[in-house]
């Protein structure tokens, strides 16, 4: 199944009816642009499966533990100093993106409450894990930095303000009513996939030609009470 915005609003809350309050007892980092993160909440355990790939991309509750290198890269080890020991308190979809916000509190080096953010960008080639302080809204770091000659409309690096990808504008999908979709796309039959994707942020080219088939099968049923 595509991982596109209707499955990343499903995943959300999975992941808040499971690790909603769980403590972050360790943080691994598998492979480059993988983390693993071991929660416990009571006498229950689980881990969460984090990947920035730029071909499979993806989140995830993990089954089974992954294999850990003996020694963390500098990017585990920040991690740990931020996250681990924190309580997360929840997991969010940002708007209808591909985009997991985990809201993390833990206590400073001097034991005073601080928030930690942890954004999850399931998008491809753009892929990333960036780690944000929430009072600031800074770039603490990411598991992919990002300069100015890489891209010049999007930077990603420690100390510059977190920012979303750019808004391409289009509709959100939880947001986009009958009102709205007739604004942007016309009351017409027959409305191509492509031209779904277009207007509604979110949606994987399947779900978008289930949804026109869907539309072109209730257009051709019967009036109601007509057999």
């Amino acid at each position: 199944m595509a991982f596109d915005g209707l499955f990343c609003a499903a995943l959300a809350r999975e992941l808040n009816e499971t690790l909603a309050g769980a403590r972050i007892e360790k943080i691994y980092q598998p492979l480059e642009d993988e983390l693993l993160f071991l929660f416990h909440r009571g006498r229950e355990k689980r881990q969460l499966y984090l990947s920035s790939n730029s071909n499979h991309a993806r989140a995830h509750l993990l089954a089974e533990r992954e294999g850990n290198p003996s020694e963390p890269s500098a990017f585990c080890m920040l991690l740990r100093k931020h996250f681990q020991g924190g309580k997360l308190l929840g997991a969010e979809q940002v708007g209808s993106e591909r985009i997991l916000r985990f809201t993390v509190e833990s206590s400073s080096e001097l034991g005073f409450a601080q928030r930690r953010l942890l954004y999850a960008e399931i998008m491809g080639k753009h892929s990333n894990l960036i780690a944000v302080d929430a009072e600031s809204g800074r770039i603490i770091d990411a598991i992919k930095r990002v300069s100015f000659d890489m891209s010049r409309v999007r930077q990603v690096f420690p100390g510059q303000p977190y920012a979303l990808p750019p808004d391409q504008g289009k509709l959100c999908l939880h947001a986009a009513d009958e009102a709205a979709l007739e604004a942007r796309l016309g009351r017409r039959e027959g409305i191509q996939a492509k031209e779904l994707m277009q207007a509604v942020a979110g949606l994987s080219p399947f779900l978008a030609e289930e949804i026109c088939l869907a539309a072109a099968d209730a257009d051709v049923l019967p009036p109601e009470g007509v057999p």
